[in-house]
């Protein structure tokens, strides 16, 4: 007796086990393919962000180039006003300090015309090798006239064989940084640089969040929360102009595009953390099912 109902409780038990190890299999390999199919979604919702950033950027570094022809080409009293200061100051001659407030007035003049309601502009300048500057901005001073020739930026504009060059500048008005683009006026008897300064507007919709930081084409962070790559990321993420790369032990995963500027590139962290919270939740569901 005993053992007929050892043999039924076994035949039981091994009946529940294959009605049941289908059940668990089909929910094993529904998790994986959910899990991949939240990773995948993610990833590219996060890589649609991110180009849409590189686009913008790069419609913001177009329009100030085209700034900077324009500013160069305009006139007053039908001359090119800024290629004439530009003369002038690289003349060797000095200036009358009237004959720079007739400089000064034009400059504002043109530059006004052009960036007086510009979106994205807040300041033109104009730096001599004489040592005087013209300058034009909007609602506040900028700063970059103090002690502008040893700066880094500055050398880096003037020693660049590029027809424009952009930099990111820093300093206490723009204390996370912003672009300013540069371009040099060579002459028989010196150099003068003309700059453009960018608002904030545009690179602060890239850190809002926290989780998107430009890198240049080292791989080293310029702008944003300080991401701190390892040597294989950058290596792997500077070597595509843009991708999603993901990590095969399921940490973060890095979504990033490049622009057209100095091969800099925008790149958004996606944290774990919300892959996970995805799973748990489709676990919980299939649990509550089962």
């Amino acid at each position: 007796m005993k053992c007929k109902k050892s043999f039924r409780t076994l035949f039981l038990g091994v009946l529940l086990t294959v009605s049941i190890l289908p059940v668990i299999i089909i929910f094993l390999f529904t998790l994986h393919n959910n899990s991949r199919f939240y990773q995948t979604q993610i990833s590219e919702m996060g890589n649609h962000e991110v180009q849409n950033k590189v686009a913008e950027v790069n419609r913001v570094t177009e329009h100030l180039q085209e700034l900077l022809t324009a500013l160069i080409f305009s006139t007053y009293d039908d001359m090119s006003c800024i290629l004439e200061i530009s003369a002038q100051e690289t003349q060797g001659e000095n200036l009358t300090a009237y004959e720079r407030l007739l400089n000064a007035r034009k400059f504002e003049y043109v530059s006004d015309n052009l960036i007086g309601t510009d979106q994205y502009v807040d300041g033109v300048y104009l730096f001599n090798e004489s040592g005087y500057t013209y300058s034009f901005v909007k609602n506040k001073e900028l700063g970059m006239e103090k002690d502008y020739y040893h700066s880094k930026w500055y050398q880096e504009i003037l020693a660049s064989r590029d027809f424009e060059m952009v930099q990111l500048y820093k300093n206490e008005v723009f204390p996370k940084g912003t672009i300013i683009m540069g371009r040099v006026f060579p002459s028989a008897n010196g150099k003068s640089v003309l700059v453009v300064v960018c608002n904030e507007s545009v690179l602060r919709q890239i850190s809002e969040d926290g989780q998107m930081f430009i890198i240049d084409e080292n791989g080293n962070t310029l702008y944003g929360e300080r991401e701190e790559l390892s040597e294989k990321e950058k290596k792997e993420i500077c070597a595509r102009k843009n991708g999603i790369l993901s990590q095969k032990n399921g940490d973060d995963t890095y979504v990033f595009g490049t622009l057209k500027i100095n091969n800099w590139k925008i790149v958004e962290k996606i944290s774990s953390m919300i892959l996970n919270c995805c799973i748990k939740r489709t676990q919980y569901i299939y649990s509550c099912c089962l």
